[in-house]
């Protein structure tokens, strides 16, 4: 695309993302704020709710919105979570995580209670805007929600990494499923809370694996070399097998390295993992 055919409708526009594939929209979007092109911000964000048949275009178009760090956006989107569309509020949400934007913070608190959809897309981007006024709210969601659906929330407080987190977390960890269990585990280790380095270590010689190798990774997050000892002795002895190829000595090998490196503030691991197999 040229600077002379930026002259584009808002139809003109979303036609041109509906036959095109996902490359070549991404191109698009990338020459609309590449040639400066005046009203680039009102016609990328009157996409957000735009699908393609079982295309989710609007989610694109909000990722795209935020490697472009275009902040001319960022009002605009905020006014846009008023709209009752449920798709759009979602994708404008995400959007705003992308940004990274601290005016978003309030608004996205507000919107937890919304439906689901938007209340999970909101707990996502408060743990991406690295905020501490998300830690309250975001725990007692935590509190109110049916514990086995509380995943997001987990790991939003993990990527916050605030240390009152941690009681209410383990508070409800008995009454958890297994995966939420193991979740918990890993994200203990990226509280920076001093209560949870003990409890890591002792659940590394727990009697199911999937909870050794969570403990594992959680203490390559906490990243205290005092742990090397008994990761050490995890990697070279234990040969536990956990969730589809998952091993302890891995996940123990996996923090060592993570610990004399420098990189304790890595995604969660273990549960991400899975949730790609």
């Amino acid at each position: 695309m040229s600077q002379d055919n930026l002259e584009l409708t808002t139809e003109e526009f979303h036609a041109l993302l509906k036959t095109k594939d996902y490359s070549q929209r991404q191109q698009l979007l990338r020459d609309l704020f590449f040639y400066n092109y005046k009203h680039a911000v009102d016609l990328v964000l009157s996409a957000l709710g735009l699908m393609n048949g079982n295309e989710n275009i609007g989610w694109e178009v909000a990722n795209w919105l935020g490697k472009s760090r275009n902040m001319e956006a960022v009002e605009p989107l905020l006014k846009l979570l008023s709209e009752k569309d449920t798709l759009l509020k979602v994708n404008t949400i995400y959007a705003l995580g992308f940004l990274g934007d601290k005016r978003a913070v309030e608004p996205l608190i507000e919107s937890l209670n919304d439906t689901v959809e938007v209340s999970d897309a909101c707990i996502e981007a408060l743990g991406s805007l690295d905020d501490k006024r998300a830690v309250e709210p975001l725990i007692n969601l935590f509190l109110a929600r049916y514990i086995n659906d509380c995943s997001p929330i987990i790991m939003a407080l993990g990527e916050l990494g605030d240390a009152r987190a941690l009681e209410p977390l383990l508070e409800r960890s008995d009454i958890s499923d297994d995966d939420t269990y193991f979740l918990i585990i890993e994200v203990s280790g990226k509280l920076h809370n001093e209560q949870a380095f003990p409890l890591l270590l002792k659940w590394l010689t727990d009697q199911n694996a999937n909870t050794r190798i969570s403990a594992a990774y959680g203490l390559g997050h906490y990243g205290d070399k005092k742990a090397l000892p008994a990761l050490e002795h995890a990697r070279d002895f234990d040969k536990g097998k956990g969730i589809e190829r998952a091993t302890v000595a891995d996940a123990a090998k996996a923090a060592i390295d993570d610990i004399l490196e420098g990189n304790s503030n890595q995604k969660l691991i273990f549960s991400g993992w899975k949730e790609q197999h």
